[in-house]
């Protein structure tokens, strides 16, 4: 009787952690390959990781890098912490304390005088005093840690939230959010992660064995802090196309060199171009994309959807490569919550009338890059190719696409694959 009354007692306590079991099961198995390998595999395998990473254009742009300092079993991160002190940039360190994690600067010398944890793992001790990044300006990069990642990006962790909680808040305000790299052993990457809602994806994995292309990218038409040739890191495991990898790359760096001003002009003639179109004046139903701050701003065009009487429709994100078009009633901007990249969308608990139960008129669409022609590059998660496809089944029915951009987006040439649809027009400020 004891011993059931002492079995039941160990029963409630682990039911209140609740572990996933898949997690746990992973977490050994990884346990058990990064035990299997010799000290001199694992120092090739982080030499190997150090050149990609210190040769990425994210570590070679970033001014205040937070990172972890590694333990035997994880890739070397020293040489990464000479490295960023050698080129004059900012180090920043976990410490773990009451259930939360602070990113601290590292002084000079610092790690020779750290406490380990119980876990082997170095950190500032409590009554040393060191600038805390998120205090302080915050950061442009973390290179972050984890026992397994999938090649999207999906991140197993050791089990205590430290680094998902941390990523969550860093990334809170969209336009300040630090790009988040992970290193690791090639053991180490599997095709799938068991994620929970709580987990936190990394933007970026570099490992060994992923295959290193280094593209030069042409600078015409940058601002001349861009006239620059770069040496372009990419790996299969995020780039199934490097053609689409290195344009979007360039888009990107087109777009941040608009000024605000720029943004603002271009997207008040695409609006007076869009507003004037004769597909736009006769659609009743129209889906549009709410805009970020590297996009054309589509805010007026909703207020002058409802003005004029239609109906707008704005994109949920529901995983799986799905989305649906919701309905935007007056009000909803202020009710809608922010995904980690950015996006405004319903909440999945808002009731909204879905614009495929009655379709649509006219997609005004968003994406990376495009040509005169139509041809679009998208972001990578094919949502909107998927949902482009799904309306043109029936072409007596299918909406016309518009898309809707920035001078610096209208290129002579998009790589194109079987499932990416292209638009029927492309309105741009020139």
């Amino acid at each position: 009787m004891v011993m059931k009354s002492r079995t039941l007692n160990i029963i409630r306590k682990m039911s209140k952690v609740q572990p996933n079991p898949a997690k746990t099961a992973l977490r050994a198995e990884i346990d058990e390959q990064i035990s299997a390998l010799s000290e001199e595999e694992k120092k090739r395998q982080s030499e190997v990781v150090f050149q990609k990473l210190v040769n990425h254009p994210w570590y070679t742009n970033a001014e205040r890098i937070s990172l972890f300092l590694s333990t035997d079993r994880e890739i070397n991160t020293f040489p990464i912490l000479d490295h960023i002190r050698s080129r004059g940039a900012h180090a920043f360190a976990p410490q773990y304390a009451g259930g939360r994690m602070r990113m601290l600067r590292m002084d000079t010398d610092d790690e020779k005088d750290m406490p380990e944890t119980k876990h082997g793992i170095k950190q500032h001790s409590k009554e040393v005093v060191r600038e805390d990044a998120m205090l302080t300006g915050g950061l442009d990069l973390i290179i972050a840690p984890g026992v397994a990642f999938a090649r999207s990006g999906d991140r197993l962790g050791h089990g205590g939230g430290y680094y998902d909680r941390y990523m969550k808040l860093a990334r809170a305000n969209p336009n300040a959010a630090p790009k988040v790299v992970a290193v690791a052993f090639d053991c180490q990457i599997v095709e799938s992660v068991p994620m929970d809602e709580h987990d936190q994806k990394v933007d970026l994995v570099l490992f060994p064995s992923s295959t290193i292309i280094y593209v030069l990218v042409s600078c015409r038409n940058l601002s001349r802090k861009y006239c620059e040739i770069f040496k372009i890191l990419l790996t299969k495991m995020t780039t199934p196309n490097p053609e689409k990898a290195v344009l979007r790359l360039e888009i990107d760096n087109r777009l941040a060199a608009l000024t605000e001003e720029v943004k603002k002009r271009q997207s008040e003639i695409v609006f007076q171009k869009l507003i004037n179109h004769s597909v736009y004046q006769k659609a009743k139903r129209i889906s549009v994309f709410l805009s970020t701050a590297t996009e054309i701003d589509t805010r007026p065009i909703i207020d002058h959807i409802r003005d004029r009487g239609a109906s707008a429709f704005v994109p949920q994100y529901i995983g799986g490569r799905r989305m649906r078009m919701l309905k935007m009633e007056k009000g909803d901007e202020d009710l809608m919550p922010y995904t980690r990249h950015g996006i405004q969308q319903h909440p999945r608990d808002l009731v909204r009338e879905d614009a495929l139960e009655r379709g649509l008129d006219l997609i005004i669409a968003p994406g990376a890059a495009f040509t005169r022609a139509g041809d679009r590059l998208g972001h990578g998660g094919r949502y909107y190719d998927n949902f482009i496809a799904s309306t043109r089944g029936n072409p007596d029915t299918a909406p016309k696409i518009i898309a809707v951009t920035f001078n610096c987006q209208v290129v002579d040439y998009v790589p194109m694959e079987e499932h990416d649809q292209a638009v029927d027009e492309v309105l741009f400020a020139e």
